[in-house]
């Protein structure tokens, strides 16, 4: 996976297919607490991404398992794909979570988010 300006909207070889709403934005954030407990029980997964920082702002661009994209509810997969990020204390605020798509249909998530 070698992209450049991931931290853009416009992402060269992929295609924007769409932002997750706000109010899924503010589910996600009000389960860091809950996914912190979670995460000493559970293994911490790993995605195949890139990382992009800058000043305060980190941006993640993780690609989207097979079986993830089959799922309606994609929340397990933002959790997981943030999980050490969170578990480190490094995210503040989540600015957006948008979704993108290469000619072979591979799904790939961008994760725009505050540091603290």
């Amino acid at each position: 996976m070698n992209f450049t300006n991931i931290h853009q909207k416009n992402i060269p070889g992929l295609n924007f297919y769409g932002d997750v709403l706000d109010a899924a934005i503010e589910t996600l954030e009000l389960s860091f607490q809950d996914l912190f407990s979670l995460s000493l029980e559970d293994e911490l997964q790993t995605f195949e991404q890139q990382v992009f920082e800058e000043k305060n702002t980190k941006t993640l661009l993780v690609k989207m398992p097979e079986e993830i994209q089959k799922k309606s509810n994609k929340m397990s997969f933002f959790k997981a794909a943030l999980q050490e990020d969170v578990d480190s204390d490094n995210v503040k605020k989540i600015k957006s979570i948008r979704y993108y798509v290469d000619a072979d249909r591979v799904f790939y998530v961008q994760f725009i988010f505050e540091m603290n």
